[in-house]
């Protein structure tokens, strides 16, 4: 009789490990779904990001490009001045 009642002690302590660890899994399982929407929503974040970043690199080349072709205010060259040919003054 008493290997009965300690082997019924066993198993009642056997399922409640068994609950506790099924209510341990489904917890598991919501932390799993939070986490994989929050990978999602930060990969949307990092291609956004990315795409400012190279826009932002693509722009900064363009404006060096444009700075650097730009002309100082005193050349005048190409637009129909010829320092050579001074006017005469009458």
């Amino acid at each position: 009789m008493s290997k009965i009642k300690s082997l019924k002690k066993v198993i009642g302590n056997l399922c409640l490990e068994k609950e506790c660890l099924e209510k341990s899994k489904d917890e598991d399982y919501i932390k799993i779904q939070t986490l994989e929407i929050e990978k999602k929503e930060d990969n949307f974040k990092c291609v956004d990001l990315e795409k400012m970043v190279l826009k932002f690199s693509k722009g900064q080349n363009n404006l060096n490009k444009v700075l650097g072709s730009q002309r100082m205010s005193f050349n005048k060259e190409g637009i129909g001045y010829n320092p050579f040919n001074k006017k005469q003054n009458l």
